[in-house]
């Protein structure tokens, strides 16, 4: 899943392979910043009205993870 933050000019990739988000600069072209989750990471959204962007990986009591955009 990748989000595009025009506002920003940042890419926000959830990546299940290696069960991170990674935030990309667009202009740079490069990765600024990654935050592991645990295994199973599934998908993400962002909430277009508070720019929280929700992550949802494979269950457990922290199977869900929140972010601000």
């Amino acid at each position: 899943m990748m989000v595009y933050l025009p506002e920003s000019n940042h890419l926000v990739v959830t990546d299940g392979g290696d069960s991170a988000v990674q935030l990309v600069d667009c202009k740079e072209y490069r990765i600024i910043k990654t935050i592991k989750l645990g295994q199973g990471v599934d998908h993400g959204v962002l909430n277009p009205v508070n720019k929280y962007y929700y992550v949802e990986s494979g269950g457990g009591p922290s199977a869900r993870h929140m972010f601000s955009a």
